[in-house]
């Protein structure tokens, strides 16, 4: 049995044992360098952590907290290797759970890369309308013709990032195209992404 806060591992602590969630919800968090803390996932009931790192040897890349009192089950690593030699249904289900968090993960990087993706193409598009644009009544054209993959090597992002980000600016009327030509339609929304703030927000985003 587990009291709320109470901490199960904590980061670089050897691995040994896996972890199944028997009851209440578990924390699966990171700490930086500079002390900030980085959520990875939350165990509910059934959900198995800790075999990750175990499974490749090597310390806790993360902690773990009870958020309320919680009953967690822990067996050393070799029992449940064992036993999936043995059991391909087991080795199954392991592999699944470890695929789900795999995406949960996966999803985080990429809103994370695309937030930091939208204030960087903001400041492109702020400097090439500046040096290349030409005030006119529906906004600012930008006469310079440019691709997505153009600004990808810019900001040393993937196209398809840059493409989305596009798609994205486009669909909250900031920017659009016409005839080849890019047109920035809310220059003042568009400066303020450029300087941090979020799309939908009126207020900076918290870095």
């Amino acid at each position: 049995m587990l009291k709320k806060n109470t901490v199960l591992f904590q980061q670089a602590d050897p691995s040994c044992f896996v972890y199944v969630v028997k009851s209440g919800r578990i924390r699966i968090t990171s700490f930086e360098g500079d002390g900030n803390e980085k959520q990875l996932f939350i165990a509910e009931k059934g959900a198995m952590f800790g075999e990750s790192s175990c499974l490749m040897g090597l310390p806790r890349p993360a902690a773990a907290v009870a958020i309320v009192d919680s009953q967690v089950y822990a067996a050393p690593y070799e029992r449940l290797e064992e036993a999936m030699r043995r059991d391909f249904e087991l080795c199954r289900r392991v592999m699944q759970m470890i695929s789900r968090k795999n995406m949960v993960l996966l999803h985080q990087v990429m809103e994370l890369s695309l937030a930091d993706a939208f204030q960087r193409i903001a400041q492109v598009l702020v400097n090439l309308s500046r040096q290349y644009g030409a005030p006119e009544r529906e906004g600012i054209r930008i006469n310079i013709r440019f691709t997505h993959q153009d600004v990808a090597n810019l900001i040393h992002a993937s196209r398809v990032t840059v493409s989305n980000v596009f798609q994205v600016l486009m669909g909250e009327g900031i920017l659009k195209k016409c005839e080849g030509r890019f047109w920035v339609v809310r220059p003042e929304r568009l400066q303020e992404l450029a300087e941090g703030w979020s799309i939908g927000t009126s207020s900076p985003a918290k870095k």
